[in-house]
């Protein structure tokens, strides 16, 4: 049995690559007619087009396989529990656990810990199927737990893991204060003196204006360690997307 980290199987990544294959289907026609007999402005304007679209189509395409590559995801996995400051004893939680990366490595990474790894699964892309296919195959199911769970309302009790994860899940909430939120209801879980690690696109200026402030409002709450790093080692992101992709980190520590 295999494991599928990579998403480029998913119907959703399926779609988005037709979607792709349209743009470039439309740079060869709309190059074809500027070759046709007709006006020169007008053959300059259906290039022009064709240029524009061949250029959105490459820009897409590198997009798609950079995010939903496995690999790629595996090295932020590994900078994560690097990391991370738990000694594996007891249990760990990953919030938006996707296809159960964070989780099966925390439990692979650790070999006396439990882990529960929560998402709410929706839309085209992981399934908790594909999470426990994964964990079948990492050899770490009976230490692996998913289950169903939104992360701006975790169904667990305040200090109940010693450990807390999560990559790419907080970026999504638009909002600054509640997105600071998710943080808090990630650290509501997490015992004292329980470590946390979260990864997040912090480079994305939409998403995080300042990751400094975040971090000082993330001191604030009287956690005993708050570090941030970012992760350029890991992803090499080119410079081209990064704009897009932004810059990955990791916001580490202890409560």
């Amino acid at each position: 049995m295999s494991v599928k980290y990579s998403t480029r199987s998913s119907p959703l990544w399926i779609i988005i690559s037709f979607g792709v294959a349209a743009i470039l289907a439309a740079t060869a026609i709309l190059g074809g007619v500027s070759f046709l007999e007709m006006p020169l402005w007008v053959r300059i304007a259906f290039g022009a087009l064709a240029l524009l679209a061949g250029a959105t189509g490459a820009l897409s395409l590198s997009l798609v396989h950079l995010v939903s590559d496995g690999d790629l995801q595996r090295a932020y996995r590994d900078a994560l529990i690097v990391r991370i400051r738990w000694n594996g004893d007891g249990r760990a939680l990953d919030i938006g656990t996707g296809t159960g990366l964070v989780a099966i490595g925390l439990a692979r990474h650790f070999a006396d810990a439990t882990v529960v790894g929560c998402d709410t699964w929706t839309g085209a892309g992981p399934t908790q199927r594909i999470c426990e296919q994964n964990a079948r195959a990492e050899g770490v199911a009976e230490r692996v737990r998913f289950e169903a769970a939104d992360a701006r309302a975790l169904p667990y009790t305040d200090e109940e893991f010693d450990a807390v994860t999560s990559k790419d899940v907080f970026h999504i909430i638009h909002s600054e204060k509640h997105k600071l939120g998710l943080f808090q209801e990630a650290l509501r879980v997490l015992q004292p003196g329980g470590a946390f690690a979260f990864i997040e696109p912090y480079g994305i200026k939409s998403a995080y204006s300042d990751v400094e402030k975040l971090v000082i409002a993330l001191r604030a709450e009287g956690l005993t360690s708050v570090h941030f790093a970012w992760l350029d080692e890991v992803g090499k992101i080119p410079r081209l997307l990064r704009p897009i992709v932004g810059r990955s980190g990791i916001v580490y520590g202890v409560k």
